[in-house]
């Protein structure tokens, strides 16, 4: 069965180019692959994933005075504890510092 453009258009849960407006020079100059265009749902999901927790945990309810006190604040958070304390169910419950080392002696061993 054959999809409308509408519907071929949201199928994967975002909007992609209707085809009949596509220009020859947009096909010709895009170096990109069917799913890796901006909007692409697979990247979009860990993005948002992340930046929820970010703005649950560390960035609500907090007035920051400078730019750059936001930058360090948010710097702190992703350094200091979610690359090393944070439990991640796609590491096997490891945060992602023990993952890597975890890795690195299965490496040196061999397996």
């Amino acid at each position: 069965m054959a999809l409308d453009l509408q519907q071929r258009a949201t199928q994967h849960g975002h909007r992609r180019p209707d085809p009949r407006y596509e220009t020859k020079n947009s096909r010709v100059n895009s170096t990109a692959g069917p799913h890796q265009k901006w909007g692409d749902y697979h990247d979009n999901a860990v993005a948002g994933s992340f930046f929820q927790l970010l703005k649950r945990e560390r960035i609500r309810r907090q007035t920051y005075p400078t730019r750059e006190a936001a930058r360090h604040d948010v710097f702190e958070y992703i350094e200091l504890f979610d690359n090393t304390k944070r439990k991640h169910t796609n590491n096997g419950m490891l945060s992602p510092v023990d993952f890597e080392e975890r890795q690195l002696k299965l490496k040196k061993a061999g397996v």
